[in-house]
């Protein structure tokens, strides 16, 4: 039997002197009382509360008061008599055990009288004496706590990573492409562990998790560098084994003024999610990168190495990484320049307001023919530069 179905309620006198729970029937035609119905405004998902009942006898005699307290909701299976004798001028208070709500959303309660006492107090009809509502919010998880959203899934979120754009890979830690957050949009990437706890296979999709004022990638999930394995999509995970990987999601930009909670659900069937992660309320700055300057040759000898330096600007407001990929054309396509070291990879910090110059080796392969000219650019910044081989 749950907590709620158990429900005992615990009369205590507020004033001098003490009345039992008492049966039907008033003692005096004069009897005259009015009733409160307290709760909390709102509650967090997984925590209890308790409601609160005051008679209050304003009559010049005891009077005996019978109602009943129900809940509006058939998710909630509260209903219950209350009798109690009030001595006059007296007040009684009545507790209800803890009552623990299943799901987010609003719990209204009423309270109805059930004899034909005098009564003063407020009401929307006949019977109803008083109401209150309890509205149950998300429970906000901190980073690095882990949530058990079912039976078998446990669930951790680690950090959050939020830019403009991010590196991506064909599967493992080098970064291979850049990609670029359309204008008025930022990226939201989530680092997190899910466990099958259970002792069978469980899946694990995006019926569990969504965020707020964003949306997360359903198809087309890019493989991000240095995150692991993307978690957008369906996936059946074995028994008592966890999977480590991100969640990526796109918001407008002035989301980056919130923080961004990455929200679960404790079930697939809940209409709304009970666990919310969020990630600091502090406003965010972005930086603007900007390519100020290529140097380069125009023409090389084969095989020999040469310098190209890339000047980058950040006209931003905020600090950020810097992130592009030289490349050059082979046919109809851009390839990156394996050929330069120690990395076709630019990334590194650069403060708003600053510019930095990065510089990178590339010696031409014998694969190159000789007497023609290469066209370069450091994707995805626009600028593009030629070099002839001789």
């Amino acid at each position: 039997m749950s907590p709620i179905n158990r429900r005992t309620f615990l009369a205590t006198t507020m004033v001098a002197g003490s009345a039992a729970l008492a049966g039907c029937g008033g003692k005096s035609s004069s009897k005259k009382w009015n009733a409160k119905l307290n709760g909390p405004d709102t509650v967090a998902y997984d925590s209890d509360f308790s409601l609160s009942v005051i008679i209050k006898n304003t009559g010049g005699s005891e009077s005996d008061v019978r109602a009943t307290l129900t809940s509006q909701k058939d998710r909630l299976d509260l209903n219950k008599e209350i009798s109690v004798t009030v001595p006059s001028g007296d007040s009684k208070k009545i507790t209800t055990d803890p009552i623990t709500p299943s799901t987010v959303g609003e719990y209204p309660f009423v309270l109805r009288k059930k004899t034909e006492d005098t009564v003063d107090a407020e009401s929307e009809g006949d019977q109803q004496l008083a109401s209150t509502t309890v509205t149950v919010e998300p429970k906000d998880v901190s980073p690095k706590t882990s949530v058990k959203l079912n039976d078998d899934l446990l669930v951790t979120v680690e950090d959050i990573t939020v830019a403009k754009s991010v590196f991506t890979s064909n599967g493992g830690d080098t970064p291979t492409g850049v990609f670029e957050a359309p204008t008025g949009k930022i990226f939201a990437v989530y680092d997190l562990t899910v466990e099958n706890v259970g002792s069978q296979w469980t899946p694990w999709g995006p019926a569990f998790v969504s965020v707020y004022d964003g949306k997360l990638y359903d198809d087309n999930v890019p493989t991000l560098s240095g995150h692991g394995e993307e978690l957008n999509t369906k996936r059946d995970i074995p028994a008592a084994e966890s999977v480590s990987g991100y969640l990526f999601a796109q918001l407008p930009t002035e989301s980056a003024n919130d923080d961004i909670p990455l929200l679960a659900q404790a079930g697939n069937e809940s209409a709304a999610p009970e666990y919310r992660w969020p990630f600091g309320d502090t406003p965010r700055k972005f930086p603007e990168f900007e390519l100020k300057n290529v140097n380069a040759p125009q023409e090389v000898q084969d095989k020999q190495p040469y310098e190209i330096e890339l000047t980058v600007a950040n006209t931003g407001d905020g600090a950020g990484t810097v992130k592009a990929i030289l490349q050059y054309t082979k046919g109809l396509n851009w390839e990156n320049l394996s050929s330069a070291s120690p990395s076709p990879v630019i990334t590194g910090e650069l403060p708003a307001g600053e510019e930095k110059t990065f510089s990178v080796t590339n010696t031409t392969s014998s694969g190159i023919v000789r007497d023609k000219e290469y066209t370069y650019r450091a994707t995805p910044f626009e600028t593009t530069w030629t070099t002839s081989v001789s």
